[in-house]
């Protein structure tokens, strides 16, 4: 059923915080008429700019998956578990996977981090000319995250920001992380592991976990990660389901 309950919606999302993480915060805009909810028993689907979705019983999914928009012959998918890939392709559609990667998140830092500066709004539009990510309305996703999130950085002579990272999203459990950036003439001085522990350091002092979102195949990247106290959760995928093409029973 479709449901306006937040608190409805937060008792599932409660049972797998980790990969319900951005849905946490669109269940805060429910007045929003592009973001619709369907729960059922221990499932929930999350229908906004991307289909979102967790059951902790696959069966509790099926009757759900009637509401996932048919309009288009492709449907995007954000930060789904891989395990729901076989249910998916049966039930609904072919799964195209544009990222695979291992959720992480820390506890507590092994080492003692450094105190750095954070990102400012001034700050964005540099940000956002260097993120890898950028899009149309980037700099105001970036502006957004600086003004309310934790960040970190190391500054050049100019002032100017050269390495640096932000926070994407949060929840009551945990800040997910990303941003991250070296700009390539200040590469290889140890910047980047200050940034990370500083930026670390930042989200626990909130009560609340980092969490990243590591490719499968970034074996630097999940090894950084090991080294600075992270514990690998779920694996979970970006993509998207390919109505034009038939679901496979088998």
């Amino acid at each position: 059923m479709e449901t306006k309950d937040r608190k409805q919606i937060i008792t599932i999302l409660d049972r797998s915080p980790r990969t319900t993480l951005r849905m946490y915060e669109l269940a805060h805009m429910l007045k929003e008429d592009w973001v619709h909810f369907y729960i059922n028993k221990s499932a929930v689907l999350c229908v906004a700019w991307a289909v979102m979705l967790w059951a902790e019983n696959e069966q509790d999914l099926t009757p759900l998956l009637k509401h996932i928009p048919t309009d288009k012959p492709q449907v995007e998918l954000f930060c789904i578990e891989n395990r729901l890939i076989p249910f998916l392709e049966k039930h609904v559609a072919p799964v195209t996977i544009s990222a695979d990667c291992y959720t992480w998140t820390l506890d507590r830092l092994l080492e003692k981090a450094p105190v750095l500066e954070s990102l400012t709004v001034e700050d964005a539009p540099f940000v956002n000319d260097n993120w890898d990510y950028k899009f149309e309305e980037s700099l105001e996703f970036i502006t957004h995250c600086i003004e309310s999130m934790p960040s970190s950085c190391i500054r050049n002579e100019k002032g100017q920001p050269v390495t640096m990272a932000f926070c994407y999203a949060q929840s009551p459990h945990h800040i997910n992380m990303g941003g991250f950036k070296v700009l390539p003439e200040y590469r290889r001085q140890g910047w980047s592991r200050k940034v990370n522990l500083d930026i670390c350091n930042k989200v626990l002092a909130q009560n609340r976990k980092p969490l990243v979102h590591i490719r499968v195949e970034n074996t630097i990247s999940q090894h950084i990660c090991q080294t600075t106290g992270f514990e690998r959760q779920e694996r979970v995928f970006w993509g998207q389901l390919n109505l034009g093409k038939k679901a496979n029973p088998s």
